[in-house]
């Protein structure tokens, strides 16, 4: 996560668009945010797009704005959130969906730093900071020719990808420990090393989202000002410990998980892993190696 905050604060510098990757729940919009509140931008406007949420018609409209005379019951001209985030930055959430009549209009803003209301006559200039975000695998739609190759290589002039919380288990604790400071600061609370544990070996296929929902409903279970490991064992996901189907990937998700296990109980020493798996300590730092598991990850939960 430090390469990718890094990564963020030069992309925020930089007035190029930025493409922000990553599966539903690890933080995307919270990057954003922080990308424009770090940008040269920060002074101005941000607006936030849900590009899934209205139809391609009803999305050029939010975008551009209309003319008085767009449509029939136009009413008077509005202007568009391109307009509004002029000077500042435009935050286009779940592009990946953006409508193909959508993705036209974006790419001309893109190319030419202009813009045209619907039912409009002349064209409009504007400078902002265009974001943009998707849980989507892009090779895949643009392949399909659901998305435009085109305005995907626009777009993506900075991409900044967020791993899954799975694949950064050192980020668990230290995330539970702030969300308990934010989301729960009306009392102290405290987790308890066995809570600890038990937040290290789930997979989180709902990633930060999930974890933030999952500490609160524990702060809330937890008794004398300490959330034990019930509490939040009891919200996780039934499904959440399925293996892959194909053996070579579960072995090595199986390794991965059981080094990870030992790892936390041991606090990170390695050696003392080792002892509790049974394991040479060079057997053990060989499956650590595969499995790309850093023991300093878990010394941040002791």
């Amino acid at each position: 996560m430090q390469r990718v905050i890094e990564e963020a604060r030069h992309a925020a510098e930089s007035p190029e668009p930025a493409l922000i990757l990553g599966e539903s729940g690890v933080g995307k919009s919270f990057l954003a945010r922080s990308m424009h509140a770090d940008g040269v931008r920060a002074l101005s406007s941000l607006v936030e797009v849900i590009c899934a949420s209205t139809s391609s018609d009803l999305l050029a409209n939010e975008l551009f704005g209309h003319a008085g005379s767009a449509y029939t019951g136009a009413g008077k001209a509005e202007e568009g959130l391109f307009a509004q985030a002029n000077d500042g930055t435009v935050f286009l959430d779940e592009i990946g969906v953006l409508p193909p009549e959508a993705q036209t209009l974006l790419l001309g803003v893109l190319d030419t730093g202009r813009y045209r209301p619907m039912g409009g006559r002349r064209d409009f200039a504007v400078d902002c900071k265009v974001l943009a975000a998707t849980n989507i695998d892009m090779d895949k739609a643009i392949t399909e020719e659901s998305f435009r190759r085109d305005l995907f290589e626009r777009l993506a002039g900075d991409t900044i990808c967020i791993p899954p919380l799975r694949e950064r288990p050192g980020d668990i604790v230290p995330l539970a420990r702030r969300l308990l400071t934010q989301e729960c600061s009306h009392e102290p609370l405290a987790l308890s090393s066995d809570a600890c544990e038990g937040l290290l070996t789930y997979r989180w296929p709902g990633n930060v989202r999930e974890l933030a929902k999952i500490i609160c409903k524990a702060a809330r279970r937890a008794n004398q000002g300490v959330i034990e490991r019930k509490h939040v064992t009891e919200s996780f996901r039934a499904g959440s410990f399925d293996r892959p189907v194909a053996y070579t990937d579960a072995k090595l998700e199986f390794e991965r998980q059981y080094v990870i296990e030992r790892l936390a109980e041991a606090k990170g020493c390695v050696s003392d892993a080792a002892r509790r798996a049974g394991q040479p300590l060079s057997t053990f730092k060989a499956i650590m190696s595969r499995s790309k598991v850093d023991a300093r990850q878990f010394r941040q939960s002791s």
